[in-house]
């Protein structure tokens, strides 16, 4: 299975349907010193807020020269005269991007389309109308699937053919979805299936279900009642659903199979998930001080409820496979990943502090560096052999 990602200037996914997450005022404070602490003695300021550390590390950490290869690589700015944004992997030396002008300072996309980087070369997919508002979701060696928000507020799924060369709308959500889970729940796209979720009504009760749509016969099946946002892992497909006893009766808080076996629970506080192969993460809001004005975030492995960090940085973003843990901060720092192949930390020592967005693809990774003046730089990463 593909990776799932979002357009790079959206917001990543929220699930705040199903979530009871409180949206917190959080203090932008000035933190210079990188800690792999794992001790609870950490330095404050005046007012209380701590100032130790960017990220409380429990796990060791290793340098990025001592176990992969990482070096720039020169992506264009500029494509047909067009301002080009990276996407995501379509190969290993591959890229999907973008093409877009920027009108009043607003992006407008014009066109799709894959970016060799061993020879510098561009094709064109398919162009964007003046219309559309497409978002990406989801892409695999056949298909990418995008989802277009329409004047009216109704929201389309379309998908991208290699093969035939062609775009087309497969999809028409209800139109009470841009308004409960729109760029909030996630999507599948698992071979020539893709599973998602829409508002439906079930014995006069407005509720979600799960659906798939299979993209070679165009068929379309609801395949499970009461349940959302659909997650990979292990080949099997899971989705959450409303706990049917104990302190979540009625809550969207189990993560289940379709069957209705339960795996795990979400965790409190919950900001994003993301699922692969072989774990599935969550970045939760762990602690906000209303008062201080500060919020502690952490990653949590969901499976074995093991905490991997936690820190004051403002992030989101969150991403796995099967090689990695990657997620997006707001606050200048040196770039760093889990690594689930070594169980450690993988510092980018070689890299300026600045915001960094990740991109992964199988051993390997892009890092989008946009540093402390201002330049962004793109950087690929792949395991030494």
């Amino acid at each position: 299975m593909r990776r799932q990602f979002h357009f790079i200037i959206m917001l990543s996914i929220i699930l705040i349907l199903f979530v009871s997450c409180i949206d917190k005022e959080i203090a932008i404070s000035e933190y210079n010193t990188f800690e792999n602490n794992t001790s609870e003695n950490n330095t404050s300021d005046n007012n209380g807020r701590p100032t130790k550390f960017e990220y409380k590390l429990k796990k060791d950490v290793v340098f990025s020269t001592d176990v992969l290869e990482c070096y720039k690589i020169d992506f264009p700015k500029e494509i047909n005269d067009l301002k080009a944004s990276f996407i995501d992997f379509y190969t290993d030396k591959i890229f999907f991007v973008l093409l877009y002008e920027e009108i009043s300072y607003s992006p407008v996309i014009k066109e799709y389309g894959l970016y060799n980087l061993e020879n510098n070369s561009y094709k064109t997919l398919f162009e964007v109308d003046l219309d559309s508002n497409l978002g990406t979701l989801a892409i695999n060696e056949k298909y990418i699937i995008l989802r277009n928000l329409n004047s009216d507020n109704t929201v389309d799924f379309k998908v991208y053919d290699f093969d035939k060369n062609t775009i087309r709308t497969i999809y028409k959500h209800e139109k009470d979805y841009f308004e409960n889970t729109f760029l909030k729940n996630d999507i599948i796209l698992y071979k020539n299936k893709l599973y998602f979720d829409d508002i439906v009504s079930l014995d006069n009760e407005i509720s979600i279900s799960l659906f798939t749509y299979d993209l070679d016969s165009n068929e379309l099946e609801m395949i499970k009642e009461k349940s959302q946002n659909p997650m990979m892992y292990q080949d099997e497909i899971l989705v959450v659903s409303k706990s049917n006893e104990g302190e979540y009766k009625g809550k969207y808080k189990d993560v289940c199979y379709l069957d209705n076996r339960i795996l795990i629970k979400l965790t409190d506080r919950l900001r994003e998930i993301s699922s692969s192969e072989n774990g599935i993460y969550a970045l939760n809001n762990k602690f906000t001080d209303n008062v201080k004005k500060y919020t502690i975030f952490n990653i949590v492995n969901m499976i074995n409820d093991e905490e991997l960090l936690e820190t004051v940085i403002t992030i989101d973003d969150l991403k796995s496979n099967s090689n990695f843990v990657t997620w997006r901060n707001f606050i200048q720092e040196k770039p760093i990943i889990y690594s689930k192949k070594l169980d450690k930390f993988i510092l980018f020592d070689q890299i300026e502090k600045g915001c960094n967005t990740f991109y992964i693809y199988s051993n390997r990774g892009i890092i989008l560096n946009d540093n402390e003046e201002g330049v962004k730089d793109y950087y690929y990463f792949i395991y030494k052999e």
